[in-house]
């Protein structure tokens, strides 16, 4: 991610994979200007890698981002995601449905004032998270098995 990169074409499908080498997040460019957002993993400054990487190419994330999906809680793939889910407002924001299992979300609300890492928690962040949404008017889209997330079809 250097300088500002080419968009792809309107009508082309684009997979990119952003990371370190572990904890990853994949950004699609799904046609007609739609972005999904999958996972989070931060730049040396702290911010989502996705979102520095549609800036770069002058795509505004909060205007172009339709999904924002969590595959899951861990660490190496959650960080930023609370950034993630301020930046892009409008977006919907998609997680297995165990994430809002009323158990889990005891055990997060538990643990979220403990300390747990220097680098932070992805208990902590699935928090934060689901607070920012509680906040706002959000769209919140469970996974659950044979159920479409997401559908943008170009004409």
């Amino acid at each position: 991610m250097t300088g500002t990169g080419t968009p792809p074409d309107i009508d082309e499908f684009e997979f990119t994979l952003l990371g370190p080498g572990y904890g990853e997040s994949i950004v699609l460019h799904v046609g007609g200007g739609a972005w999904v957002l999958v996972d989070s993993c931060l730049d040396e400054k702290g911010t989502p890698r996705s979102l520095r990487y549609l800036e770069n190419m002058d795509i505004d994330p909060a205007e172009s981002v339709e999904l924002i999906v969590a595959t899951h809680w861990h660490d190496d793939h959650i960080r930023g995601m609370t950034q993630m889910v301020e930046v892009c407002d409008k977006a919907t924001f998609c997680c297995s449905s165990v994430l809002r299992d009323k158990e889990f979300l005891a055990v997060i609300g538990a643990l979220e004032y403990r300390h747990l890492s220097v680098a932070g928690s992805g208990l902590r962040e699935i928090f934060n998270v689901f607070s920012r949404l509680s906040q706002v008017a959000s769209r919140l889209k469970l996974a659950l098995i044979d159920c479409l997330i997401f559908g943008n079809y170009i004409q």
